[in-house]
């Protein structure tokens, strides 16, 4: 199936706004493709179409009917079609494609009767919804092995795509220049990127590293407080930012726009990557992010992640997280050796194969392929 001439139907359990995840990035990708893209955010308190570029458009809706999920099917499914008959109407066209990242919403793909369905989860969930959802889908799609196995008893076609890595960090040399921030030449950079308020973040590891080693500088990419990826702060992730912010060795550098991140992350000398493995192992397994760091070349040093214990040519990672700190130094204290250029081109040759125009080409060929299980 050729998706650059297709209408597409986004479903995303997070709003559109300046941070990126892999929802976002096939919506601008596909949109770039050539297809008419609907992304559609969770409910809100208006109902329009927001242009974003030429052929890439956000659905806002409000919410008709609360607490449909906790309601019998036969109740449930009739309420969820009168509030997407509501958002077709608003859209205003067919849709050839329906492309669901939310198994909470809209869960009956039958809905769509005359659109391809696809399940694509990026997470790992552990609610009925999502295999509910995976069994009405025409092909389910993973971002790594782990999440592929929570559907093996799905009888549907099913495949593990991986994560995609976006254009912005493939072709650096077309970005615009971008005004340097400033940053000590002097001392250690180390780069995080990501949402900081996320569950998963190991806070009393990070808080130990951040205090424990003046003499690096932490810079620290992405939200701090309410954005469209996170509209609560719990107590224990604000005394955190608190914390960074008396610190002199923490920059808080806030969100960035997928096109700029690059430019960020390629002036750090180790990028980073703290998670509680303890409590969430499956669930930090294979980060988005890892991508966008090994495609500057950069050594990162890493909490344990499942999907790359077999590449530790291309990251340095612990099992434990309490030796964290440790590793960091080593490396800090070794740069010329992590980041050697033999050692840049391996992760970068990595990261550049992966890139959402060639995802987008693999699942082309996939739709094509009654065969995929």
């Amino acid at each position: 199936m050729d998706l650059s001439n297709k209408t597409i139907l986004i479903i995303s359990p997070e709003f559109w706004g300046i941070n990126h995840l892999s929802k976002h990035h096939y919506a601008s990708e596909l949109a770039r493709y050539g297809s008419l893209v609907f992304f559609l955010e969770p409910p809100t308190n208006k109902n329009e179409l927001v242009v974003v570029a030429e052929k890439l458009k956000v659905v806002k809706h409000r919410r008709r009917y609360k607490g449909i999920n906790r309601l019998p099917n036969w109740l449930r499914i009739p309420l969820m079609k009168i509030e997407l008959s509501a958002i077709l109407k608003l859209i205003g066209v067919p849709i050839d494609i329906v492309w669901s990242f939310d198994p909470y919403r809209f869960q009956d793909l039958d809905l769509f009767k005359e659109s391809y369905r696809i399940f694509h989860s990026v997470d790992l969930l552990s609610s009925k919804w999502d295999t509910y959802t995976a069994m009405k889908a025409d092909l389910v799609l993973t971002s790594n092995g782990i999440i592929l196995e929570r559907y093996r008893d799905v009888n549907r076609p099913k495949y593990n795509i991986g994560h995609g890595l976006s254009r912005y960090f493939l072709e650096p040399e077309h970005l615009a220049p971008l005004q340097p921030f400033k940053r000590a030449l002097n001392r250690v950079a180390i780069g995080y990127c990501g949402n900081l308020l996320i569950q998963y973040l190991d806070l009393r590891t990070f808080t130990h590293i951040v205090l424990g080693k003046p003499e690096l500088d932490f810079y620290l990419i992405g939200p701090y407080r309410e954005s469209n990826l996170s509209q609560s702060v719990s107590q224990e992730a604000n005394e955190f930012i608190e914390m960074l912010k008396e610190q002199d060795n923490c920059f808080l550098l806030g969100p960035k726009p997928p096109e700029a991140l690059y430019q960020y992350l390629v002036q750090m000398d180790i990028l980073f990557i703290c998670y509680q493995t303890q409590n969430y192992l499956k669930e930090v397994a294979d980060p988005h992010k890892i991508l966008e760091y090994l495609s500057t070349g950069k050594v990162v040093v890493s909490s344990h992640m499942l999907a790359y214990e077999s590449k530790g040519h291309l990251i340095e990672m612990t099992n434990d997280n309490n030796q964290l700190g440790v590793l960091l130094s080593k490396v800090a204290k070794n740069l010329n050796s992590f980041n050697s250029q033999e050692n840049m081109a391996a992760r970068i040759g990595y990261a550049s194969e992966r890139s959402y125009g060639e995802k987008i080409k693999e699942i082309e060929r996939l739709i094509s392929n009654d065969s995929v299980i």
